[in-house]
């Protein structure tokens, strides 16, 4: 029983920290006129950790990812073109510069630029990058507003009432 509190109390951590990522994030990109405010929500539910370390790791190392990705979509589309091989070169390549460098897997960027919009890459890259950027960054940030302790504190509580 005292397991299930647990999780449920990291949970909601999670799905609050999540939320308020993502909802903040989407505004934010909304009002700034983003085309795909979409990013923005993937990357806050992604970066989004029950540990607050964890969440600023993997989001530092996902911001950096992001940034590579978002600079060589458009090289590859000018040095290789728009096609499906140019598109998987570009998400392996940034893939392992991206996992040797410990900057994670966010090769993502990279291939949408290539995939999908070869017209205007460099604005497309900035525009993903910015959106991206926000979830990331607003995932951070509630993982510092709302720490885990709060968590722990419940933990304690759930320890204390079963003794």
């Amino acid at each position: 029983m005292m397991r299930i509190r647990q999780r449920a109390g990291e949970a909601i951590l999670l799905g609050v920290r999540a939320a308020l990522a993502s909802v903040i994030a989407v505004g934010i990109a909304q009002s700034m006129k983003l085309t795909y405010p979409l990013y923005a929500v993937v990357a806050a539910v992604i970066v989004t950790d029950v540990s607050s370390q964890r969440t600023q790791e993997s989001g530092v190392q996902r911001l950096l990812g992001t940034a590579l990705g978002a600079a060589a979509g458009p090289l590859f589309v000018l040095a290789f073109g728009h096609s499906l091989p140019v598109v998987g070169a570009a998400i392996m390549t940034l893939i392992f510069v991206c996992y040797v460098a410990g900057y994670g897997e966010a090769a993502y960027v990279a291939g949408l630029v290539v995939l999908d919009h070869s017209d205007a890459p460099w604005t497309y890259a900035r525009d993903r990058f910015v959106e991206t950027s926000l979830g990331i960054v607003l995932a951070i940030v509630m993982s510092l507003l709302i720490p885990e302790r709060l968590s722990a504190q419940s933990k304690q509580e759930d320890a204390d009432v079963s003794l």
